[in-house]
């Protein structure tokens, strides 16, 4: 039964993936609790650095995820502001924490909308405003 369902198949079923994603997650979590224990050891002093690593990641990756259909304008113009201010906004979250102090989980929520608004403004801007970027010079068949 299984032999004709293809792995492609599998993979872009958003059902199938998830729980592979969860299953995933739950063995990386059981091997680490079993035998490295002293990762998360290690780790329970860091809460600050934990919580900003994980807000983060969420930033980047429901940015990429929501826009990633812009990113057939211009692949350049996509993804060169999307690293930038992801540069900029690591660089000002190490600041902070470094020079003030950790950034508080309702900090978090002000700065990831404002943000997410600066994000698909300057996307939607670039990618619309270099879409033609690369792709040669069109002659016209008059």
């Amino acid at each position: 039964m299984l032999g004709n369902v293809s792995v492609r198949k599998l993979i872009t079923s958003p059902t199938v993936s998830g729980v592979l994603i969860g299953l995933l997650t739950l063995v990386g979590v059981i091997v680490v609790e079993t035998w490295f224990p002293w990762i998360d050891q290690a780790l329970r002093g860091h809460n600050g650095l934990i919580t900003a690593i994980w807000f983060t990641v969420a930033l980047f990756a429901i940015c990429v995820y929501r826009l990633w259909s812009w990113r057939r304008r211009n692949w350049f113009a996509f993804w060169a502001p999307i690293c930038t201010l992801f540069l900029l906004h690591v660089l000002g979250v190490l600041l902070y924490t470094k020079f003030v102090r950790p950034i508080l989980v309702w900090q978090w929520s002000i700065l990831l909308v404002s943000e997410v608004f600066l994000i698909v403004f300057l996307v939607d801007w670039s990618t619309k405003r270099f879409r033609h970027l690369g792709q040669g010079r069109r002659e016209d068949k008059s």
